[in-house]
């Protein structure tokens, strides 16, 4: 089997991967196990849109592509449907850290240099997920969801995939594989930490 062919089919694994680990996820939210940070999911669900959008425009549409169309749109439906359950976090300064990847992701739109667009991604990404990150230090049940766990799967298995390009084509993977199992580790937590 080529390369070619069994990238193609650790993809195709990844995606289905993908759909569980959405369901997974807004089955509870429905069930209210837990309690997502609204803003951050909707501000992914943005930066993947656009990256997307852009992605498409340039080169047209892949099958490569089908991952991040499965992500955002989960993004989407994990936010509204947190929205209409009102099961969501939503604090004043999550819409300033809102404001700060917003503005990452307005650098990344106007670079040129594809390091400097991944590492803007990257940043961009991060900060929209900090309102995520403190709700589950502050209270580790708030994201307890075995969605996580399958995330950490998918992410491995697309680096797998990335060992054959450059670091540049594995930055975002690897930042994505790290934060699943930052989750991972503070869900998991005893205590809880106040700020």
């Amino acid at each position: 089997m080529s390369t070619h062919t069994i990238e193609a089919i650790i993809g195709m694994v990844i995606i289905f991967l993908m759909v569980i680990t959405q369901v997974m996820y807004i089955t509870d939210v429905i069930k209210k196990k837990i309690v997502p940070s609204l803003l951050s999911w909707f501000g992914w669900a943005l930066l993947m849109g656009i990256s997307l959008l852009a992605q498409i425009l340039e080169s047209g549409l892949a099958y490569s592509q089908f991952g991040m169309i499965t992500a955002t749109l989960g993004c989407i439906v994990v936010g509204i449907v947190a929205l209409v359950l009102k099961n969501y976090s939503l604090k004043k300064i999550d819409w300033y850290i809102l404001a700060a990847g917003l503005f990452c992701l307005v650098l990344y739109l106007i670079s040129n240099n594809a390091w400097l667009t991944t590492i803007y991604s990257i940043l961009a990404d991060f900060i929209i997920a900090i309102p995520t990150l403190i709700k589950v230090l502050n209270n580790p049940q708030s994201e307890k969801s075995n969605a996580w766990y399958i995330s950490f799967v998918t992410w491995a298995l697309t680096l797998v995939i990335c060992f054959n390009h450059n670091l540049l084509y594995a930055l975002f993977p690897i930042y994505l594989f790290l934060f699943c199992v930052a989750i991972i580790v503070l869900m998991n937590r005893k205590q809880k930490i106040s700020y």
